[in-house]
């Protein structure tokens, strides 16, 4: 790892105020300019402190232990911050934070020095009833009690050591701010620089930086406050959240695009908690849906919207309902919302027993029958049941369309002059953050779009800038080298005027196409289609149903294809073992690998080759397995050999008896050469169990035993596949009929 200077901290402080006062000086009032201004006036020994201050967790920050070598004098350093009004001592206002901030000894430390003196307070209650918790006891547990016995007054003036060794970071709020506007967001740390700088973060350190995120104080400060109340809310309790909501109603209007969002967000989630509110005797439901109603109003987010529609049908108002849903489908805010009004209509007043989501999946062909092998990866098996046809199949999902659409207008995103980052810290370009992609870039979206005459002009743009740009983080898209041959195919299959129209649309609405995407890109005799996979209890989210619906209309073939848990008889199965050196895949290695292919019952294939492990085989693998050192001298090492595993298993299910040790030390194998090994996989232990029942002892020896398998060279890896594969014949015979 990547060494730092000595003061490295202080040197990202000080290129953090840099941006601050060159890039945000029009964001800054005359309280942050005196904060930054008195904090350069203050000796280095003293910043230094401070910025180490600001990188720990929380506004109370144990000083009493600080001990840098870099600092010579810290307690004049702290007396300089202190004077300086950088920090002060833990008062009043602090002293519930100050609590949070001991740990579980100080605790106790502090526990005893009340229960030390109470007879000299009133404050503290109940001793006889609330005695100590034990030693053992956890830290929560000490910090309940001494909330409950320990009142502030009670200490502010004693001469309690260990509140001295505390400080409070004075005008936390103005540095927060500041971090508000470097990043963006409430979460950023300062020490993202240091994790920049060894390695660990990446950045777009190299790539276009431009401009601040407001264009003024008034909208960056109301950014700021709604930013906060979101972070208040998840802190709030329940038993405070009302009060939280009827203050919440009084809040200034949002000023600017970002505040607006921020307060979007804010009433639709604090309307949502509402909702869930336990009644009681001073709360009642009336009330409850009442106060959340006028708080959803006061949201335009789509969800918001979408719940004070759904409570205003719950309550009987009919007729309110439907004027909402067609002002909605007469001037539809989003996507999301124009589907959920149109729908909803249909359902609830024109009496339609299904929803949109529901028919589409009711609507399609025939299912594919899939081992249950591929639960939680159906996608995977619909390919391999394409690919033994003859069917080239690609996972395309949501990546191929966001790297179409990032290659195409790379120079839009990145490097024009109104586009690029805020920050190199950002995740994603400003003006796709902003929404404002196409709003701020019309005309030079619309020259990229009309430059394409031909499928030739398209690859050619692309292939340019997957060259010029490989790796480069961007925020929309992974990158990998297999992605730009489906990316080539889409082109070359696809219609243009169709391709065209789609990166319009994501230029326009990137937010609402930039998901949503079908599982699968096929192309067979009839071209090109795309297929969304779902499995028996998959549902078909909006968001999918937004884009599927958007590429149709661009003229793309687009299905929803369901699958079915099913043994189907094209279906082939690898069962392996291997030899080892021992038993931890970490550490051990193969000795040699034995496979043998199944399909419709019947061993098809075989394969078997002893690897050279590069390492000694102990005695006690010989003994067991009669495989020798002398034997694998002269044999191939797994990088010899991994091409004709992975051509040998392709498409198939991998099956082994105790499946998981054979296919981790596949996975560990292949990892070492830098290669990924996937594939679905049965264990014929666990399901000997389930379709075998009644024997004593599972191991593949005993198990072949009592069924009349032969199985000679036991731990040898051919002949211990061979008879797992006859195993294997039996639990399918019963697995078929049950």
């Amino acid at each position: 790892m990547k060494e730092l200077p000595e003061k490295y901290y202080l040197t990202h402080f000080c290129e953090f105020l840099s941006y601050l006062s060159d890039t945000c000086r029009h964001l800054l009032d005359e309280g942050d300019w005196a904060h930054l201004n008195a904090f350069k006036a203050l000796p280095e020994e003293a910043q230094c402190v401070f910025v180490r201050m600001l990188n720990r967790k929380g506004d109370v920050i144990k000083t009493g232990d600080f001990r840098y070598a870099e600092v010579s004098d810290i307690p004049s350093a702290l007396a300089d911050l202190e004077h300086a009004g950088f920090i002060q001592g833990v008062t009043e206002p602090f002293f519930n934070d100050w609590l949070l901030a001991l740990n579980k000894e100080e605790l106790i430390a502090l526990a005893h020095y009340r229960l030390e003196h109470h007879e000299h307070s009133s404050a503290l209650n109940d001793f006889d009833t609330q005695p100590l918790p034990k030693k053992s006891h956890t830290k929560s547990r000490w910090l309940s009690w001494v909330q409950h016995h320990v009142s502030p007054c009670s200490l502010m003036n004693a001469p309690f050591a260990l509140m001295q060794q505390y400080h409070v970071i004075a005008k936390a709020d103005v540095v927060q701010y500041w971090l508000f506007l470097y990043f963006g967001h409430l979460r950023g740390r300062l020490n993202q620089f240091s994790l920049r700088d060894m390695g660990i973060m990446h950045t777009h350190q190299e790539q276009h930086i431009n401009g601040a995120r407001f264009d003024d104080l008034d909208q960056a400060k109301s950014a700021f406050f709604f930013s906060l109340q979101n972070q208040n809310l998840k802190l709030t309790s329940d038993d405070d959240l009302a009060d939280f909501a009827r203050k919440a109603k009084a809040f200034n209007e949002a000023d600017g695009q970002q505040a607006e969002s921020h307060r979007d967000k804010l009433f639709y989630r604090l309307g949502k908690r509402l909702l869930s509110l336990p009644l009681s005797d001073t709360f009642s439901a009336t009330d409850r849906d009442h106060l959340a109603m006028s708080v959803l109003e006061l949201s335009h987010d789509p969800a918001a919207i979408e719940k004070s529609i759904r409570l205003l049908y719950q309550k009987g108002e009919h007729d309110e309902v439907q004027t909402r849903l067609q002002d909605i489908i007469d001037d539809p805010s989003s996507e999301h919302l124009l589907i959920f009004a149109q729908d909803f209509l249909q359902r609830k007043f024109h009496k339609k027993r299904t929803s949109l989501l529901t028919d589409l999946l009711r609507a399609c062909e025939s299912p594919i029958s899939l081992d249950e092998a591929y639960r939680g990866y159906a996608e995977g098996g619909v390919i391999d049941h394409y690919q033994r046809s003859g069917v080239r199949a690609f996972h395309s999902e949501n990546n191929i369309w966001r790297a179409l659409f990032t290659l195409f207008f790379w120079h839009e995103l990145y490097e024009h002059e109104a586009s690029g980052f805020h920050s190199e810290f950002d995740f994603k370009p400003k003006l796709i953050k902003q929404r404002q992609f196409y709003a701020v870039l019309s005309s030079a979206i619309e020259s990229r779009l009309q430059s394409i005459r031909s499928k030739t002009d398209l690859l050619k743009c692309i292939q340019s800038n997957w060259a010029r740009h490989y790796g480069q983080r961007n925020g929309l898209f992974h990158w990998h080298a297999s992605l730009l041959e489906p990316l080539t195919l889409l082109i070359q299959y696809g219609s243009l005027p169709g391709l065209i129209e789609h990166l319009r649309n994501m230029a326009k609405q990137f937010h609402e196409l930039c998901d949503g995407y079908p599982d699968l890109m096929i192309i067979d005799d009839n071209g090109i289609r795309f297929e969304e996979i779902k499995a028996p209890g998959d549902q078909l989210r909006r968001n999918q149903l937004i884009s599927l619906q958007s590429l149709k209309r661009n003229g793309f073939d687009v299905r929803v294809q369901t699958t079915d848990w099913k043994i189907n008889p094209e279906q082939p199965y690898v069962i392996v073992d291997v030899e080892t050196t021992g038993g931890r895949k970490e550490q051990h290695r193969v000795t040699e690998v034995g496979m043998v292919k199944v399909l419709n019952g019947e061993i098809v294939d075989e394969w078997q080759s002893l690897i050279n492990p590069m390492r000694h085989i102990p005695q006690s693998i010989t003994r067991l397995t009669g495989i020798s050192n002398e034997m694998v001298s002269n044999a191939p090492v797994f990088d010899d050999v991994a091409d004709e595993i992975a051509e040998f298993c392709a498409g198939s299910v991998f099956v082994a008896h105790n499946v998981n040790f054979d296919y981790g030390f596949f996975r560990s194998e292949f990892e070492r050469l830098g290669r990924r090994f996937h594939a679905p996989k049965l264990c014929t232990v666990q399901m000997s169990r389930k379709y075998l029942p009644g024997h004593s002892s599972y191991s593949l020896g005993k198990l072949c035993a009592a069924l009349d398998i032969d199985l000679e060279n036991h731990h040898r890896a051919l002949d211990d596949a061979k008879a797992a594969a006859h195993v294997f014949r039996l639990i399918q015979e019963k697995r078929q009929t049950s």
